[in-house]
């Protein structure tokens, strides 16, 4: 190892332990990037691609001259990518709306821990602020789709991509080449480091008409299924231990790291795919049709080729499915709910029972509204009711939130007989209400719509929670 690196190694080395000593919470983290040095990397003097942390020594060492803390604080940048998952991201994703969202989410969550200050930390200011106004919630997947759905609006926020870049993102996606290992370079199993780079603007300028047309055409407004990597496994098990030390031993951190642990609660909850969570609530039916499982093809055709046209045995005409058959549907509408979002879930609901044929031929659904009190209920019995219903559907209510005269009203049917073979109830909520102190015999899930603050909203033990994007309605 020459002079040269050896210096650049320690830079690394020193900010690593920097940041150590203030965000003691990211130990993990910090030290889970190996070190590797590479004179190949031109574009950009920090890559990484979850495992190794890539670095130009000529590039470490002109940050660290230029701006002491520039370089530890690239190193979080870097960090922070992973942590937040950014780098194992699928395929038909839009690059450009992606890194730019990426760096966008990881520049903010350092301003707030406001440990390592940057000059170009003001020239952020003014477009995480504005952006904060339009998405509320900053994690890079909620900008992406900012970024896609606006891209008139966009276009001022990839002028400004410059300001927010800082490593390169080629080894992220699996079309690109990978960067080979110089034969002089160094690796450390147990050493770490982080990101940056910087772009020239007129490359950055000249970009932007390239990524406005992409926008205007893309319809990959979703973010593509991350890759089940080694590494992104590691990091996800980082970002939890992140995520309960900020809520036990770190509380102190309070609103300095109130980005990373938006992202964190965001990254980290359970996904659920609406149209496998409704099937939960189905029960075993014996519908009318034909059953091809249970249907004996030897014998029927043995039976046309001995008596012509007539088999030995005919199809089953009944069969045993999984369907909803009772079911509780309980809307919040008090003012703190969204009209349009109560109506989005109801639709979204009925269509995903229909599409999926869910619903058993009678059914038995009570659609109740409930604010601080039962304002309105509506028995269904057939699938046309539903159509009718959901055509015609109007709020009531607009007062306060309680939970518990949905579920006394529930109890009391079961009692008297109404439902004899209730699965659960689903109630779309805001979640700020009063829940009932007791565990229901029957499921009880809790639906929100992730907005603001609602991550924080607790539930009973006893229910479930199940957190929908916007985008999912």
């Amino acid at each position: 190892m020459n002079s040269r690196s050896a210096i650049a190694k320690k830079i690394i080395t020193h900010s690593r332990n920097y940041l150590l000593m203030h965000l003691r919470f990211l130990d993990m983290a910090l030290f889970k990037l190996n070190f590797q040095n590479l004179e190949s990397i031109d574009s950009a003097g920090l890559v990484t691609d979850g495992e190794n942390l890539y670095y130009n020594e000529m590039y470490v060492i002109q940050i660290y001259k230029a701006e002491k803390n520039l370089m530890a604080r690239n190193f979080l940048h870097v960090v922070m990518h992973c942590i937040f998952n950014h780098p194992f991201i699928g395929e038909g994703i839009n690059k450009s709306a992606w890194n730019l969202a990426c760096d966008i989410v990881a520049e903010h969550a350092i301003n707030e821990l406001a440990i390592v200050h940057s000059n170009r930390q003001a020239e952020q200011t003014a477009t995480i602020q504005s952006l904060k106004w339009k998405v509320k919630i900053l994690t890079a997947e909620k900008i992406y789709r900012y970024l896609l759905h606006n891209p008139e609006e966009a276009d001022e926020l990839f002028s400004q991509t410059a300001g927010f870049f800082t490593d390169d993102h080629s080894l992220w996606y699996p079309q690109e080449e990978s960067f080979k290992e110089d034969e002089g370079g160094d690796d450390d199993d147990n050493e770490n480091t982080s990101s940056e780079s910087s772009e020239s603007d007129e490359a950055n300028e000249s970009e932007t008409n390239k990524i406005s047309a992409s926008l205007e055409h893309s319809a990959q407004y979703n973010v593509g299924l991350r890759k089940e990597t080694k590494e992104a496994k590691e990091w996800m098990e980082i970002a939890a231990r992140i995520q309960e030390d900020l809520e036990t031993f770190s509380k102190n951190q309070g609103d300095s790291a109130k980005a990373l642990t938006q992202n964190l609660l965001s990254l980290t909850r359970e996904k659920y795919d609406y149209s496998a969570f409704l099937r939960r609530f189905a029960s075993l039916s014996e519908e009318m049709q034909i059953n091809d499982e249970e249907f004996d093809y030897i014998f029927y055709t043995y039976g046309l080729t001995l008596y012509k046209k007539m088999p030995l045995i005919e199809p089953l005409e009944y069969k045993d499915v999984l369907c909803i058959k009772e079911f509780i549907i309980a809307i919040d509408t008090s003012g703190s709910v969204q009209g349009s979002q109560v109506q989005s879930f109801v639709q979204k609901t009925y269509n995903i029972l229909k599409q999926s044929e869910s619903l058993a031929t009678q059914v038995n659904i009570h659609i109740v509204q409930c604010d601080s009190c039962i304002q309105d209920i509506v028995k269904i019995s057939s699938v046309s009711e539903i159509d009718r219903y959901v055509k015609n559907l109007t709020i009531k209510g607009l007062g306060g939130t309680d939970f518990r005269p949905v579920f006394k009203y529930v109890d009391d049917h079961v009692a008297n007989g109404t439902f004899t073979d209730l699965k659960g109830l689903i109630y779309f909520t805001d979640g700020y209400g009063t829940f009932p102190e007791y565990m229901p015999n029957y499921h009880a899930a809790f639906v929100f719509v992730e907005d603001g603050e609602l991550f924080n909203v607790q539930v009973p033990s006893w229910a479930i929670k199940l957190v929908l994007a916007k985008e999912d309605l």
